[in-house]
């Protein structure tokens, strides 16, 4: 299985940059053993953004936005639209089936 990185948040690396200087100098005076364990984990989170920054694939995700890509963003965006109106049409025709009472229509309007 090859291996794929997963895209973390700039969040998520900020965290690792702030606790690394929280525990080198908060920790560290309180309890070194802490403080080394604190760096450790922290270190790793970094090393681990670092690694999904450089690994990920971003052709893909900037694919839509580049001119080539806009017909079939288009023809996606017109097979949803339809796909909805298919279902809405097959919602309101059962609704409809249901409404009829004893072979006349039942109107939610009434008549003016």
């Amino acid at each position: 299985m090859a291996f794929k990185a997963v895209h973390l948040s700039s969040g998520f690396m900020l965290s690792s940059i702030l606790g690394i200087i929280i525990s080198l100098i908060w920790v560290m005076d309180k309890n070194v053993t802490w403080g080394v364990t604190f760096c450790i984990v922290f270190v790793i989170m970094l090393i681990s953004a670092l690694i999904s920054m450089t690994k990920e694939p971003i052709e893909d995700d900037l694919a839509v936005h580049m001119p080539r890509h806009k017909k079939e963003r288009e023809k996606l965006l017109h097979e949803a639209d339809l796909a909805r109106k298919r279902a809405l049409h097959k919602v309101v025709k059962k609704s409809k089936k249901k409404r009829k009472v004893k072979g006349k229509k039942r109107h939610f309007l009434p008549k003016h």
